[in-house]
């Protein structure tokens, strides 16, 4: 297989999207960009995809003068910076190329799980919409009784938080717990790659459904802290989530790691 040159493939499907290019002319750089990819090992219809990874200069920005600085002091760090760039986009591209390959769709990719169906089918009656505008620019979004997940602060209505607990059994272990939080977290980081795209226009945590991210909230909060756990598996899981999540120094969290040894002492000493 040959490598593939993305800057090249880039230049190619530049053509081939191009709607004031002769039609000729664009159905042939398509031809060329799917011969490319092929030749790499990658499907024909990964050309789009892929052409997307192509390191792009920033606008220019408060940082320019930073990165103008670098480059004199490093000669080459510009273009070490816009290598590692590409190499991030590249590797963002296929990922997202192997999560539509797995699902055999990117329609498929993006419909919702037997997860997501059981809790956006359960607040169905407490979505509403609201309108909202900024400058010349409007549109609408979805809100749970006016709520969503990203009104930070603001907590979640009773009827709505009720319906989101019940419409999944709710986990009663850390492990438990764990595994349906890895279920949200995989699903959040599938719906990134595939709608958010190779340069997605906003973080990961805007693409899981309102309900179904409050849902994953929910279950982490039991994971972090809300339920005891039974044996000293499930206190390394809690402690390897809080770890790779950067909060073992939160109070909280280590109030209920103590609560856990204490409670499990406990059960070792009635059963001596």
């Amino acid at each position: 297989m040959k490598p593939l040159d993305i800057p090249r493939l880039a230049k190619v499907m530049a053509i081939a999207n191009d709607p004031n290019a002769p039609k000729g002319e664009r159905l042939a750089a398509r031809a060329r960009g799917e011969t490319m990819v092929a030749a790499a090992g990658y499907a024909p219809s990964d050309a789009d995809t892929l052409a997307q990874a192509v390191a792009q200069p920033d606008a220019a920005s408060f940082f320019s003068g930073f990165e103008d600085a670098m480059e004199e002091r490093e000669p080459g760090y510009k273009a070490r910076k816009a290598a590692e760039q590409s190499e991030r986009l590249r590797k963002r591209a296929e990922e997202r190329i192997r999560i539509i390959r797995a699902y055999g769709s990117e329609e498929a990719a993006k419909a919702p799980t037997v997860l997501e169906k059981r809790v956006l089918e359960a607040v169905q009656p407490f979505i509403r919409v609201k309108k909202w505008r900024e400058g010349k620019e409007k549109g609408e979004y979805e809100t749970l009784l006016g709520w969503t997940v990203h009104d930070f602060g603001k907590p979640c209505p009773p009827r709505v938080q009720k319906v989101i607990e019940n419409a999944l059994p709710m986990p009663t272990t850390i492990a438990h717990a764990w595994e349906e939080y890895c279920c949200w977290e995989l699903r959040e980081h599938e719906l990134d790659h595939v709608i958010g795209g190779v340069r997605p226009e906003f973080t990961p945590d805007w693409y899981l459904a309102d309900a179904c991210a409050h849902r994953r909230n929910i279950v982490r909060e039991l994971l972090e802290h809300g339920l005891r756990a039974r044996s000293v598996s499930e206190i390394l899981t809690r402690i390897e989530h809080l770890n790779n999540t950067g909060c073992l120094d939160v109070e909280e969290y280590a109030q209920a790691l103590i609560a856990d040894l204490n409670s499990l002492r406990e059960n070792l000493e009635n059963l001596a």
